[in-house]
């Protein structure tokens, strides 16, 4: 399922702010393409991970699962990435703080600069 960014705010199943990430998955396709045209909400526009500075060897790591981009490091497993990166000198964490990395750059919250660097 798409990620989607609330650029205004949206209730229904409870109340969803601007600025949030969300799935939307309880809302029928129609639903979606009326709050795509108004513009209430914007398909999330996930970046390449080899194309964002600092994150070179994250793409590298990530690189054989299939993980290519932001939604793919999102939507991923934690498990899965945590076993996949143990022993690579990476570890839990690593992998946390690049999916709340990540999920910050989609939201379009910069710090540190680009605010892309995991690192």
């Amino acid at each position: 399922m798409a990620i989607y960014r609330v650029l205004r705010p949206l209730s229904g199943r409870g109340r969803i702010d601007r600025g949030e990430l969300t799935r939307l998955d309880w809302l029928p396709e129609a639903n979606i393409a009326i709050l795509l045209r108004v513009g209430a909400i914007a398909r999330v526009s996930p970046p390449a991970l080899d194309a964002l500075p600092g994150w070179e060897m994250v793409a590298v790591l990530l690189a054989p699962l299939g993980i290519t981009d932001g939604e793919q490091l999102v939507e991923a497993v934690f498990d899965r990435l945590a076993e996949v990166v143990e022993g690579t000198g990476a570890d839990e964490m690593d992998v946390r703080r690049w999916q709340g990395d990540m999920i910050a750059l989609m939201r379009g919250k910069q710090n540190k600069g680009c605010g892309c660097r995991p690192a």
